[in-house]
This record gives structure tokens, sequence and C-alpha cells, in this order.
């Protein structure tokens, strides 16, 4: 915690010893469960928000269970409005990309104030599976999870697989649970939505943060920065190159084409040297998309989701790091 926020931050440091067995990690998360007498109204983006069912009525005697069993149909819920429903968790995820604030908002009475509860996520560098995976987000419970790694939407191929003689650190977080409420209860609880948005986008800017205590997180004055020009060059547009605007450009390890597909080990302190990305770059390590290789470009990996287009923002072009830079310029066309 620190002094003067409305909140507090959490990071998780996972390390595998040279000598231990190898085992395999599936999913690592932080679930935050709320209390389902108070908290009520979920919020996950401006066009996914509402007043949710109660767990109870996901039990037998109220909700019947589908395929798959997460899926439950909604028979005699507590609130009637409910009735004919489908509660399914998985309807609230999001993309990675966007997937940076959602939570709840609490009922407001005579004597307590709406509050909100918030899950802030300032980064991607910590998340397996890139720009483009889907992850969950807040649920019936009321539950609200931070996703760092899960093969949902993926599969084995993103399982974290640890093998024998092979040591391991990696730093996941931190993320920021953020608290607001109302202090005029003549305003509307939407506004906390609001707030959350607003602090969410300080938590962005402030990344990478200089308060951890560990020394296992890199803190700015320890990373490098990449910037630079990525242009395209389509005849079916244009006889010149142009700005491949919209594209994703990311750091990873060097490897095979596409191994930064299922990479989920970056950021070791044994492997790998994170860098800072500036502008328009953006760290990408695994899209949840299947993707097609075009092209082995001097070393780079370089992919796209589709035919590539002018302004596709489904292309991706990867930068293999070896090391942490000062300036890297690109410049490929």
């Amino acid at each position: 915690m620190l002094s003067n926020s409305s909140g507090f931050y959490s990071y998780a440091i996972f390390e595998h010893l040279k000598e231990w067995p190898a085992f395999n990690i599936p999913q690592i998360r932080i679930v935050y469960k709320l209390r389902k007498d108070k908290f009520h109204y979920m919020a996950v983006a401006d066009d996914r928000q509402r007043l949710m069912p109660l767990p109870d009525d996901r039990l037998p005697g109220r909700g019947e269970e589908l395929v798959p069993p997460e899926a439950v149909l909604l028979v005699n819920p507590v609130e009637p409005e409910f009735t004919g429903e489908v509660d399914d968790k998985y309807q609230y995820s999001s993309e990675n990309i966007n997937l940076k604030v959602h939570g709840w908002i609490s009922t407001e009475s005579e004597t307590n104030p709406a509050t909100g509860f918030w899950v802030i996520i300032p980064s991607n560098e910590f998340r397996s599976g890139g720009l483009v995976k889907q992850n969950l987000t807040s649920h019936v419970g009321p539950i609200s999870l931070a996703m760092f790694l899960s093969a949902h939407y993926a599969g084995e191929d993103i399982v974290l697989k640890l093998q024998p003689n092979e040591p391991w650190k990696k730093v996941f977080g931190p993320t920021f649970v953020y608290l607001n409420t109302l202090l005029d209860g003549n305003e509307d609880p939407l506004e906390l939505w609001e707030d959350a948005k607003y602090q969410m986008n300080k938590e962005v800017q402030s990344w990478p943060y200089d308060f951890p205590a560990s020394d296992d997180f890199q803190k700015p004055n320890q990373r490098g920065s990449v910037c630079g020009t990525l242009l395209v060059r389509d005849r079916c547009v244009s006889d010149e190159c142009i700005i491949a605007q919209g594209a994703y450009i990311g750091l990873a390890p060097p490897g095979d084409v596409g191994s930064w597909q299922r990479e989920c080990k970056v950021f070791s302190k044994n492997e790998y040297v994170p860098c800072e990305c500036m502008g328009r770059l953006y760290i990408i390590y695994s899209p949840q998309r299947e993707v097609k290789v075009l092209d082995d470009i001097n070393g780079h990996q370089v992919a796209a989701g589709k035919r590539l287009e002018s302004y596709d923002e489904q292309l991706m072009f990867i930068i293999p790091v070896n090391d942490c830079y000062n300036v890297l310029s690109i410049k490929t066309v």
C-alpha cells in the first residue's frame, strides 16, 4: 500500500530452482470474492455493464446446469427479472488489449454510499497470450479476477511447462485494486466507473512502477526503450511505402518463427531483460487468434491474421531481443 492511495497493489514472484522436478502451471491469477449482499452491479466496459444475478441463482432448484457446466439456465432466480437468462462467466471475457479495468459497484443505502471495487491491470508485459488473447474478468459471485496466465481460449500450447534443471523466475504484476465511493448521495453511482477509468489511465501512464521493493522487478532506470517506424509496401494500394497504422509491434526472445505465440516464461530474471516500449510500440507475445506466417525478414518474425493489407490491425511485427537496448531503430519494408 502507498500513502494517499485509495487501494492496494499486489504482485507475485514465481520461481523454479534448477534442482526442482518438472511441473506444469496452466493458470495463474488473483481472485477477489466480494460480499454478495453488497455488490450487485458489474462493469467490464462502457457497453458491458449491468445488474447481476446472485450466486444462489446458480444452485439446484434455482438454476439448471448446461454444457459447459459454467453455463447455468436461471429458472427460479431470487430476482424474477433474471428468469430465462443463461449465466456464464465466459460471456464477460475480454481481449487483453481492452482488459485494463473491471469490477463492481455496491448497492447504495441511507447509511452506506455506493462504493466501487476495481481491478486495474496497468500493463500486458507480465500476461501471456498477447494483446488479442481473451481472459476472464468479473462474474457472478461476486468475483473479480486479475489473470496472469490462462489456457482458456488457447489450450495446451500456452501452459507453462517447466523442465528438470531449468531455473526460472518471473514477476506477475503489480496490479492495483482501486476503491472509490460517492461523497454526495445525489450523484449517479455510474460516476464510480468513470472515475475508475480515469484512475486506470493514471496507472498505465505510471508504468513501469518505481516502488516495488523486490529486486526482481525491473525499475524504470533498469530498462531500455525501443522506437522506430514500421513501413509496409502494399502495391495494391500505393507504390510508396505506407506507415503500418494500427499494427502491433512487440519484443520477444529469439526463437523459431511463431515461438512468440506460445512463450509464457519471458521477463524471468535468468532469461530476458524487459524493454520499455514507447510511442506506438506494444509488447505482444501470443495472439488468441490463429495467425499465418508471411515471411522471415532478417531473423525477425512477421505474421498477420489475414491477407496483408494496409492499415490491417492484425499485422504483427515481432523483434527478437537478446538484451536491453537504449535505442533500437526500426525501419523495415
